[in-house]
């Protein structure tokens, strides 16, 4: 037996050229890539993640989501208190490159007599924070029409983002909405002026 430089078995044959007794390395065999695999799925997430959005914190809802190329409405729902008064609820991220304000929301027209209040006027959106509407800001819509179950069809202005059209569902103070608060209306009546 004659070993290798590489401290292997290597045996000896005769070359084509004659050369009988010259030691010959042993064929090196490839091992199969059992890294290969693993090191395709790393690449894989780590590509995947880069790609994602930045993660966004939402209030718990089962509301509408939404967007526009800018803006982003997300879980959007009305939480009434039973007693004609419904407050929005959701996540607004603004992800364009400048500060935005919602300044409005019209309401369905058969939706005959309806007020809104916008506690601390309009809601600020810096760009890629998310506003949690039922903590960082009051709007509440009055109207006798806004009962569990019901469907209303929104409009979120903006003072700079296109319009988002959608349709919220009207819900309950009990389970993910518990903790809302909906303002009472000042003077009792929730007809228009």
């Amino acid at each position: 037996m004659t070993i290798g430089r590489d401290g292997r078995r290597a045996r000896m044959r005769a070359s084509p050229a004659g050369n009988h007794g010259c030691m010959v390395e042993p064929p090196r065999t490839r091992r199969p890539a059992r890294r290969l695999p693993a090191m395709l799925a790393a690449l894989l997430l780590a590509g995947l993640t880069a790609c994602a959005d930045p993660e966004i914190e939402t209030q718990p809802s089962i509301g509408q989501v939404e967007s526009t190329e800018s803006m982003k409405a997300l879980g959007m729902a009305l939480v009434t208190n039973g007693e004609g008064a419904a407050r929005l609820v959701g996540t607004l991220v603004n992800s364009g490159d400048d500060t935005d304000r919602l300044v409005g929301v019209d309401v369905d027209p058969t939706i005959e007599s309806y007020d809104i209040v916008i506690a601390d006027g309009p809601i600020v959106l810096p760009p890629d924070e998310p506003v949690t509407l039922a903590r960082d800001a009051q709007m509440t819509v009055f109207s006798d029409q806004f009962v569990p179950g019901f469907r209303a069809e929104l409009r979120l202005v903006f003072a700079n983002s296109a319009p988002i059209a959608t349709t919220v569902p009207v819900e309950t103070q009990t389970g993910p909405y518990a903790e809302v608060e909906v303002l009472e209306p000042i003077d009792g009546d929730i007809s228009p002026e």
